[in-house]
């Protein structure tokens, strides 16, 4: 009977300990790991949030700097596209690009006369040339290229090659290039006028 008295508290024990460690293991530890995973999403967001917080603090610029900014890049393009609308800019342009890419220019010539679009402040000249030069094809191809990206807004309409001579081993052809360009101004006249 001793034994009975002292092994009941023993064994509500144990059957407590169990029930505890049981009871524990089905709704205690996985309380635990979910709030672990919530702790690692909390920091991965937190970062994220902090990498979105850094880019905000870089877009914001100062107005100013940022319309000094937008008059530099309309002043290029404003520069760039007069060329085209410029004859002796072309002409002297055409000159330059021949030096470069190694050919010679036999003749140039305007193909059509300048049509002049007004509209308020910005104006649009279109024009073209025809352009006769010598060289090698692959000197004939560079000049085109030259043409197309360095003189405004122009381009290569129409091309023409032949042997410079029947002569010839055919090393250097004779090329008739014909030309449009658009001279824009004005286009940015309203950025010119903000403070």
């Amino acid at each position: 009977m001793i034994v009975q008295l002292v092994r009941r508290p023993i064994m509500l024990t144990v059957a407590g300990a169990f029930g505890c460690v049981a009871l524990w293991s089905v709704m205690v530890a996985p309380m635990m790991q979910e709030l672990g995973r919530k702790a690692k999403e909390l920091e991965s967001q937190q970062v994220l949030v902090a990498q979105g917080l850094e880019e905000i603090a870089r877009a914001e610029v100062d107005p100013v700097l940022l319309m000094n900014e937008f008059k530099a890049i309309a002043q290029e393009y404003e520069s760039l596209w007069a060329i085209s609308g410029d004859s002796t800019a072309v002409y002297k342009m055409f000159d330059e690009l021949a030096l470069i890419a190694g050919v010679s220019i036999d003749r140039i010539e305007p193909s059509r006369t300048g049509v002049r679009t007004d509209d308020g402040q910005a104006r649009l000249l279109h024009s073209g040339y025809v352009v006769e030069l010598r060289g090698a094809y692959d000197r004939i191809l560079a000049f085109i290229e030259l043409t197309q990206t360095s003189m405004g807004l122009t381009r290569v309409t129409s091309v023409r090659m032949n042997p410079a001579s029947t002569m010839s081993d055919g090393s250097v052809v004779h090329a008739h290039l014909v030309t449009e360009h658009v001279g824009v101004s004005g286009l940015f006249a309203a950025m010119k006028e903000l403070p």
